[in-house]
């Protein structure tokens, strides 16, 4: 198995991307996107 060497910004570039889209989805919808914590 060889090692590859990731971009860290150029990966975080893409998940925030990735995020955002959904998020505009969400909110086009009319949902309130938000954050939960289960204990």
């Amino acid at each position: 198995m060889t090692a590859a060497i990731l971009d860290g910004a150029s990966v975080a570039k893409a998940i925030r991307e990735e995020v955002a889209s959904e998020v505009a989805e969400y909110s086009r919808r009319g949902l309130r996107p938000g954050l939960a914590a289960v204990l």
